[in-house]
């Protein structure tokens, strides 16, 4: 049996009720269940969901500078959904350069990092503004 559909398309759960974000125009709604949709992007903001990690390959070759951006890099593998989409300038794939890119990395000469990153973020209002933290680091050299 399929679960019914709030008018964005985002399934409701059993026993879940849905109420105006109040000062937003009826562009945001929060449920009994700690969810927050938005009208406006069709999209939902889920508090109490599962954490995504994402595993990422950055490769370096004898006389590359990996300081100066010189180096591969290779999303290799994730759990859970990555957002391709760029909406209101941020997706997963910027946000996971800027964690990389903010991080002091200790490159090999001639090899790999693989590195786990985990999704997290912070609640301002009713918007949940996602980022990734390094979870782990690999030093692999050739």
């Amino acid at each position: 049996m399929d679960k019914p559909l709030c008018p964005t398309g985002i399934f409701i759960m059993e026993n879940e009720f849905w109420k105006p974000v109040l000062g937003y125009n009826n562009d945001y709604f929060v449920s009994n269940m700690g969810r927050v949709k938005s009208l406006k992007y069709g999209k939902e903001r889920i508090e109490n969901r599962p954490v995504n990690y994402v595993n990422v390959v950055l490769g370096v070759k004898d006389g590359c500078n990996p300081e100066e951006g010189e180096y591969s890099f290779m999303i290799t593998g994730f759990l859970g959904a990555l957002d391709i989409h760029s909406i209101g300038g941020v997706d997963d794939i910027s946000l996971i350069k800027d964690c990389i890119e903010n991080e002091e990395l200790d490159f090999p000469n001639n090899g790999e990092l693989h590195i786990v990153l985990k999704e997290t973020g912070e609640w301002e209002d009713v918007f949940w503004n996602k980022y990734y933290v390094v979870d782990r680091i690999c030093k692999i050299e050739h």
